[in-house]
């Protein structure tokens, strides 16, 4: 018997933990490093990004709206285009040669870049994220592994800036 978490099998959802593992390490070399070298503007970020400043008595409400709204809209948005076409089970060829990788790539990149501008401060680290969630998804071939990541990336930040505000101000 085969353990499923809707109509996604255990190991599915194993890649998930693991995908979320690996964007947290390489996101915090990246913000580290951009805080270090003195490119990571914060002036702006309180206020462009006030949901994961909320206290911690509010922490429902920025689960609903930031955490599970925000994760769902942008997920169908700038993933869905990849969940249709590797769920389609789509490929394109010309004279023979399967373009299988290019198209999947730049379904995932282009709408990424999109989506990792949209993040005004943090460009970088979000584009990393959106290729491994892309990624995700293609692998999957379900948009929901991208939606669960994304929904724990943005608690995951919201509980880091509460640690991070006892030493450093932003």
């Amino acid at each position: 018997m085969h353990f499923k978490i809707s109509n996604i099998p255990y190991h599915k959802w194993l890649l998930v933990f693991k995908v979320l593992a690996f964007d947290i390490i390489v996101v915090a070399v990246v913000l580290t490093i951009m805080y270090l070298s003195g490119n990571l503007g914060s002036t702006n970020y309180r206020s462009a990004y006030s949901a994961f400043f909320y206290p911690l008595n509010q922490f429902d409400y920025f689960f609903r709206s930031t955490a599970w709204q925000t994760a769902l809209r942008e997920e169908a948005y700038y993933r869905g285009p990849i969940w249709i076409l590797s769920a389609s089970g789509f490929t394109l060829s010309i004279k023979g040669r399967k373009l299988d990788n290019l198209l999947v790539w730049s379904t995932i990149l282009i709408p990424t870049a999109f989506w990792a501008y949209s993040h005004t401060a943090f460009n970088l680290p979000v584009f990393i994220v959106g290729i491994s969630w892309g990624w995700l998804v293609a692998r999957t071939k379900s948009l929901w592994p991208a939606i669960v990541s994304h929904m724990t990336a943005n608690v995951l930040i919201y509980f880091a800036l509460k640690i991070l505000l006892l030493f450093i101000k932003i």
